[in-house]
């Protein structure tokens, strides 16, 4: 979504000078066709070349999120505005952080999510019991729910047409380090740059997943092949403590979910 305040262009433009590395931009299409090739082929030149290509929309909501995170001195009396200092060394500090591990960071998520009872935000509740409600409702579904059938991305558009956005090669070795400079997250549910970054890197070690397409409130991945189907359940339950948006307000049953990666290569991520 564009601010009625801000020009679209003017976006755009402030969003490349904003992540200085090559960039295209693509202004809404009828159809997804031409961007996803331009993807693709870039995906195979970034192996080579050293860069992880990105589909960014472009959203003032999203560039509010970069520059919020990236640029924190930064008074915003200016629409567009960002100190480049600023955003190079917020960059330099997240690729020099030692990461936690990314399935330690997927656990304690899932004990807080299930230590939580809304009735009583100062309760605690045992953790077996929780344990014993999730996995009973988390058989794998036998069919992928009709509304997650499909190919592209989520994040790019609906119905095969495309919203306004930019590929950047972001000039990173690994997948995950793309969040230094897309650093969108750390509000509401959303998981903070370090997170996410740590989540990435262990989902890449574990299945190549790499991220692929980002929005204000939207992160997708791309995987070389569908997730086994005796690994997805496991997975699907690692996603849904990451991003409990994708069941509670999406596929309705962890199963769900798990069905749907043991089929697709693109993995969607929504928060609230």
């Amino acid at each position: 979504m564009i601010d009625n305040n801000i020009n679209e262009k003017e976006l755009a433009e402030a969003m490349i000078k904003y992540l200085d590395c090559p960039c295209q931009y693509f202004p809404a299409m009828d159809s997804d066709k031409m961007v996803l090739e331009a993807y693709y082929k870039a995906q195979e030149r970034g192996k080579k070349e050293g860069f992880v290509p990105m589909m960014v929309v472009v959203d003032d909501r999203l560039w509010g999120c970069l520059v919020m995170n990236a640029d924190s001195e930064e008074e915003g009396e200016e629409l567009l505005a960002f100190n480049a200092e600023h955003i190079a060394q917020y960059r330099k500090n997240m690729l020099n952080t030692a990461l936690e591990s990314g399935k330690e960071v997927l656990e304690n998520y899932r004990k807080e999510y299930y230590s939580y009872d809304e009735e009583d935000e100062d309760s605690e509740r045992d953790e077996e019991e929780w344990d014993a409600y999730f996995l009973s409702e988390t058989e794998l579904a036998d069919e992928i729910p009709e509304d997650a059938e499909g190919g592209g991305f989520m994040a790019i558009g609906d119905s095969g047409k495309t919203v306004p956005l930019i590929l950047a090669e972001i000039p990173v070795k690994n997948p995950w380090e793309v969040f230094a400079y897309l650093p969108f997250g750390g509000w509401n549910e959303c998981p903070d740059t370090l997170d996410l970054m740590a989540v990435s890197k262990y989902w890449y070690e574990m299945y190549q997943a790499a991220p692929a397409a980002v929005t204000s409130d939207i992160l997708e991945f791309i995987v070389p092949e569908p997730v086994e189907a005796d690994k997805a359940l496991d997975l699907a339950k690692e996603q849904y403590v990451f991003c409990t948006d994708i069941v509670d307000q999406g596929v309705e049953t962890v199963g769900n979910l798990a069905a749907m990666l043991s089929h697709m290569k693109t993995w969607f991520f929504w928060w609230d």
